[in-house]
């Protein structure tokens, strides 16, 4: 008996892991972003669009978390230390201004401008929320991304924010977050998947 309640919870916990990193902001969301990318503009547009915002902020974000944790600044990946995120929350949000110019410099689709605009408002919510709790960012992309492909229809984004509520209940299990923590980050992503990509896309159909 006592084996088979912990052989569930490991098997719980594997995959709460394994959505946990499929639900990561630095893995969800270009890859969702090149596949809705890939059908709604051309390949070519989709490919570099993502590929700006990997090489412009993904990647340079994702060097400065691993050499902050090589030596030992940070205790992991996740950045769980409240006090070490608003160094995280000021370069995320200085290299996504920096992909927006890149962005528009190179003339490239407004998706991914106003897709980069609404991550530097979650980022600066999350910073802002920081005095008081932990945001969920796991959760608030995974939510973010999928709510705003609402306008694609219910067959795309229903199975998508069901995979965002997925990626909290693995915060939750992993012990990375409070079920308030995960809660307000998907409260907070839908939010502002609402005001920048269903709100302006509602009233273009509209008209």
């Amino acid at each position: 008996m006592v084996e088979s309640i912990a052989g569930q919870e490991n098997l719980k916990r594997h995959l709460a892991q394994c959505l946990s990193l499929l639900g990561h902001p630095f893995i969800f969301v270009p890859i969702v972003a090149l596949l809705v990318g890939w059908h709604v503009l051309t390949p070519g547009e989709a490919a570099f669009g993502v590929l700006t915002i990997v090489l412009a902020c993904l990647l340079p974000i994702s060097i400065y978390i691993f050499r902050k944790v090589k030596r030992r600044e940070w205790s992991d990946l996740d950045v769980s230390q409240r006090k070490d995120r608003p160094y995280l929350f000021i370069v995320g949000v200085t290299l996504l201004i920096l992909a927006c110019l890149i962005l528009h410099l190179t003339h490239q689709p407004p998706a991914f401008v106003r897709g980069c605009t609404a991550a530097i408002v979650l980022v600066c919510s999350g910073g802002l929320l920081n005095f008081w709790i932990k945001l969920s960012m796991h959760a608030g992309f995974a939510m973010l991304t999928s709510f705003s492909l609402w306008p694609l229809g219910a067959k795309v984004a229903f199975p998508m924010t069901i995979f965002a509520i997925l990626v909290g209940w693995s915060r939750i299990i992993l012990s990375r977050h409070t079920k308030l923590e995960v809660v307000i980050g998907l409260i907070l992503g839908a939010i502002v998947a609402h005001l920048f990509f269903v709100l302006p896309l509602g009233r273009l159909d509209g008209g």
